[in-house]
């Protein structure tokens, strides 16, 4: 089994903190890259091309959905997986 290089792309400090190390405790993942805005994670998924990019959806400077449309147009072949976490009804 191929193993899996993850960017993960948050601008909450504390998730990215977390979410790479839970990542990084497991023996076929390794994280490759960390974002912390729209931007930032297009500029690194061409520098690590990652497979798997966990995803936040409301980032500075550049919404995750419109992120993961660019990445998915240019490279198909990466996983996004969305993560949204908010706090009211």
């Amino acid at each position: 089994m191929e193993s899996i290089q993850a960017l993960i792309a948050d601008d909450e400090i504390l998730v990215r903190q977390s979410l790479a190390q839970l990542l990084n405790a497991e023996p076929d993942i390794e994280v490759v890259g960390i974002a912390s805005d729209g931007e930032q994670v297009l500029h690194l998924r061409r520098k690590h091309l990652p497979n798997a990019v966990p995803m936040d959806l409301k980032m500075p400077q550049m919404y995750g959905i419109e992120a993961t449309k660019q990445i998915k147009q240019e490279m198909p072949s990466i996983e996004v997986c969305i993560l949204a976490i908010y706090d009211d009804d």
